[in-house]
């Protein structure tokens, strides 16, 4: 027992060595260079340790936008609370996670089943096109005007231009989503309308649990 305890830390940090070394780089390759249908066979037949691997991401995502946050804050860090940077962290993983329960959904209504540790995949999947958000944001915070960390949590803020890399990146998130629901059999017109609605959905949600828990 007690050295399954104490080797449980080790296979945690294997796991992300791993992952990262070998896993990311095919989903990575899947998810820009066959945008069209390249994740749909990842979905129809999850690696065996997708759930893993989900976590893995949603976690990354956290820390990333924790770290980020923080950096974004520039000399305002000094008068923030802990708590407006844990919500700008915690914002991107409750939208993940909301669009998980949105794919379980829609594939339960519609395709009569399924796997919610799947379903985990499709919210992650979608960690993606979050993690580009970062950087830009902080390349506009950089070149231009305004407080970063607005910037971050609310990327309207930041005028047209970022307004229209957002409206980008919710494509990229809706195509994510209706690629999990065709892997599901969920038909190309339904799929169609109900990925970008999902994700309106799934931001609108998420929004208001980060609100009610802050």
């Amino acid at each position: 027992m007690e050295n399954t305890t104490s080797s449980s830390p080790q296979l945690i940090v294997e796991d992300i060595k791993n992952f990262y070394k070998q896993d990311f780089k095919t989903l990575l390759l899947a998810f820009f260079f066959s945008p069209i249908g390249g994740l749909m066979d990842i979905f129809q037949a999850p690696p065996e340790k997708s759930f893993v691997h989900s976590i893995i991401i949603i976690a990354s995502t956290f820390v990333l936008y924790l770290i980020g946050g923080y950096l974004l804050a520039g000399d305002f860090r000094e008068v923030l609370s802990f708590a407006i940077f844990l919500k700008v962290a915690v914002l991107p993983v409750m939208f993940l996670l909301c669009v998980a329960a949105l794919a379980y959904g829609l594939k339960m209504a519609f395709a009569g089943g399924a796997n919610f540790r799947n379903e985990l995949l499709t919210g992650a999947m979608c960690g993606i096109p979050m993690l580009l958000l970062l950087p830009l944001v902080m390349l506009f915070a950089l070149f231009g005007n305004g407080n970063g960390l607005t910037m971050l949590s609310n990327p309207l803020a930041a005028g047209s231009f970022m307004s229209l890399v957002l409206a980008y990146l919710l494509f990229m998130l809706a195509n994510v989503l209706q690629q999990s629901l065709k892997a599901a059999g969920i038909g190309e017109v339904a799929s169609w309308y109900l990925a970008p609605g999902g994700i309106l959905l799934a931001l609108f949600a998420s929004a208001k649990i980060a609100e009610a828990i802050f």
